[in-house]
């Protein structure tokens, strides 16, 4: 309970506690207004709510410098920084420029339906309308039948990204530097003082991870060479595609994102560390703590309730009004923001 404390504690004054109550928002779309286009469709698009005008950045400020991770040796310590940016203002808007190209990229090339947000990206868009907050890296999946074409037209995006090939995991990297103090302050809102990078560290966590899956009857597969990472869904649990906000953007999800999330093996009512704390530094324990002890630094979209997962697509998809929320210190809710989504 203790760690606990001192989580919330460190924490605190990382976020902007602002609260902003919006008019109520009437839902009177069609669900088929939010099905993922193969190509870019302008009149299409401007049917949906106007994400720029509703969105409001999560401005973090990270708290400590990367390169001091590895040498943090208390667990109490750790456990307080597991929920803490590791990115600035900055980065974030860099990683954001960088999905945005990537989607791009796939609409004004016909494979608007061919990819979709993947793993903690997903969880953040079901979660928070945007990035996890403490979170690094965007994760997509992409149809394996257009890998090759997906690829040459990454190679063409010029020498502001670094592309790395894998078998069937490819990533794309870019650098918060290849932005300047003037466009960040356009972007944000917010004056930004570019810094020097702490380390090669955190240039790596700037990447976009494309994972692969394949269609296959009735199914849907994610690839990989390791047998302990294979999964198929239910075709009908991801397909079609459904338009949800990211951020400023709205970007093709599966069509029931909370099974595909749970048959993945994600708790959508435990928040865990980002993907560093995870990955590099190998933690033996599950510091996973539920997302309702960080409800007052970060806003949380509400989960739904009674939602019981079957293995197969559930349910008629209709029109909702999502909120995001943020409660007090003294346990008082304040919308952040409403966006209307089709959900199942």
């Amino acid at each position: 309970m203790w760690i606990m404390t001192v989580v919330l504690y460190e924490l605190f004054a990382t976020y902007n506690t602002t609260a902003i109550i919006p008019p109520i928002t009437l839902c009177n779309l069609s669900t088929d207004a939010y099905l993922a286009p193969a190509y870019w469709n302008q009149t299409h698009m401007n049917q949906l709510p106007n994400l720029s005008a509703i969105y409001t950045p999560l401005f973090v400020t990270r708290k400590f410098p990367v390169v001091d991770l590895s040498e943090t040796a208390s667990a109490s310590v750790i456990s307080a920084r597991m929920f803490q940016p590791l990115m600035d203002h900055g980065q974030r808007i860099a990683l954001h420029n960088l999905l945005s190209k990537f989607s791009k990229l796939m609409f004004q090339n016909g494979l608007g339906n061919r990819f979709f947000l993947n793993g903690p990206t997903l969880v953040g868009s079901l979660r928070h309308h945007d990035m996890i907050p403490w979170e690094v890296g965007i994760h997509v999946f992409v149809d394996i039948g257009i890998q090759d074409t997906l690829r040459e037209l990454i190679d063409g995006l010029g020498s502001l990204y670094r592309f790395v090939h894998g078998t069937y995991r490819d990533r794309v990297y870019t650098h918060s530097r290849s932005l300047s103090s003037t466009e960040l302050e356009e972007e944000s809102g917010h004056a930004i003082e570019l810094t020097n990078s702490d380390s090669e560290t955190l240039t790596s966590l700037l990447c976009l991870e494309i994972s692969y899956y394949a269609v296959g009857f009735k199914v849907v597969s994610r690839i990989s060479p390791n047998i302990n990472d294979r999964l198929a869904w239910p075709f009908e649990v991801i397909f079609p595609l459904y338009l949800r906000p990211f951020g400023t953007q709205w970007l093709p999800t599966p069509r029931d994102s909370w099974a595909f999330l749970t048959l993945d093996g994600y708790n959508l009512s435990q928040c865990s560390p980002n993907t560093y704390w995870r990955k590099h530094l190998l933690l033996d324990l599950d510091p996973g703590i539920p997302c309702t002890g960080l409800s007052t630094l970060y806003p949380f979209v509400p989960l739904p309730r009674n939602r019981v997962v079957t293995g197969k697509g559930c349910c008629e998809m209709h029109i909702t009004n999502e909120p995001l929320m943020r409660r007090s210190r003294l346990g008082e809710r304040y919308v952040w923001h409403t966006i209307c989504v089709a959900v199942p």
